[in-house]
């Protein structure tokens, strides 16, 4: 199928370029509606919605003692009719969502994750009742939609993700920190850039990082080692890598050391010694 529209991903966009958090779980469309302007729906028409839904899904769902049967009689029932004639509030909602400008700017992106979701959809393991098909975990929708909005609102969601990374990180590093100098602090570590799932790979950078920021805590000889792993570990990029080899040269990074570089955060003295 293609020209597929998906409503919850177009309202996880204009979320997103309105500046707001970045969604974790989609929103059913009858939230978004009903957080939706009076202007566009009023409140008697979205009482009567919920009612109409409600009632219709007492005679077609098999969970609330209906049946799918109820879609081949006819005449149809005047509540399912009513239930069906709703989509046309879907075409309006496109506007109250998105103007026209932005839509078009992010319509690319929205079909081709659209897309990714049917295929999901269609697959014969796919469940209804997975708690995982509400969770916004299309990761390229994500940074598609990001990308294409302005420099403000890209700096504080590369921000909010820096933040997000450092919470998570804090256990790792407080288990380094507990275990004191020698290969034991290290070992947790050097296995995830060996390619094991110690770690989570999205916070392996940051913990490199707090270990190269206190090399004071490792003798010389096992902190050198241990970025000499960091230089060659696949699982860091190519810049992180470099950076490693920079600190090698000058036998560590510097606590407090801010870095321009965008794949790395500042260090403060919020979570050492």
């Amino acid at each position: 199928m293609s020209g597929v529209f998906d409503l919850q991903l177009l309202h996880i966009a204009s979320q997103i370029a309105r500046g707001e958090k970045i969604p974790t779980h989609l929103t059913g469309l009858a939230k978004v509606i009903q957080g939706l302007s009076t202007s566009f729906l009023s409140y008697a028409a979205r009482n009567r919605m919920d009612w109409n839904k409600r009632e219709a899904q007492r005679l077609f769902a098999p969970e609330q003692g209906g049946s799918y049967d109820v879609w081949f009689t006819r005449p149809l029932s005047a509540i399912l009719i009513e239930y069906l004639t709703d989509v046309h509030i879907f075409s309006h909602l496109l506007t109250a969502l998105l103007p026209e400008d932005q839509r078009a700017i992010h319509r690319p992106a929205i079909e081709r994750a659209s897309s990714r979701r049917l295929n999901i959809a269609h697959a014969l393991d796919f469940s209804k009742d997975n708690p995982r098909n509400k969770l916004v975990d299309d990761e390229p929708f994500i940074d598609e939609i990001v990308s294409n909005c302005s420099s403000s609102v890209r700096t504080r969601i590369s921000n909010e993700r820096a933040e997000l990374l450092r919470i998570q990180a804090l256990p790792v590093k407080d288990r380094v920190r507990t275990r004191g100098g020698g290969p034991s602090a290290m070992q947790e570590v050097s296995e995830a850039l060996r390619g094991h799932r110690t770690i989570q790979p999205v916070i392996l950078w940051d913990v490199v990082q707090f270990i190269c920021a206190h090399n004071r805590w490792f003798s010389s000889e096992d902190y050198m080692a241990f970025l000499e792993l960091a230089m060659s570990s696949y699982y860091l990029t190519i810049k992180q890598r470099q950076t490693c080899s920079d600190w090698r040269s000058r036998n560590g990074a510097h606590k407090n050391q801010r870095y321009t570089d965008d794949e790395c955060y500042d260090y403060d003295d919020a979570d050492s010694d």
